[in-house]
């Protein structure tokens, strides 16, 4: 018969997920997959141009996001394009363009419909 684990307090752990025995700890990758996201969004957030943040602050919320136009292209635009849901992957590209090199953002934004 299997004992229940204890805690360093001698208390009975009848909770999997705690020991790592079951649950999401035991699939391979999934700590580094949202490890890479959550780093991927702090980045976005601290290099977020003011002309996204609207944008940015409607996705946190979960809110529908306004089309803000740079040059005909936008976030909802970007997501529509890709069929993809990759909020940060669009803002990314955007904010690209808007600050740095606007040929590499436009090959990238057409790429990746392939």
């Amino acid at each position: 018969m299997m004992m229940p684990e204890t805690n360093p307090k001698g208390e009975q752990n009848n909770d999997r997920r705690i020991t790592g025995k079951a649950g999401c700890a035991d699939q391979p990758g999934i700590f580094s997959e949202r490890g890479r996201r959550k780093k991927q969004a702090q980045e976005a957030v601290q290099h977020c141009p003011d002309l996204l943040q609207k944008n940015l602050e409607q996705w946190a919320a979960g809110e529908p996001l306004t089309e803000i136009s740079i040059n005909g292209y936008s976030i909802p635009m970007l997501l529509a394009l890709w069929h993809s849901p990759d909020f940060l992957g669009a803002m990314e590209v955007l904010a690209e363009y808007l600050t740095g090199d606007r040929d590499k953002a436009e090959r990238r934004i057409w790429r990746t419909r392939r």
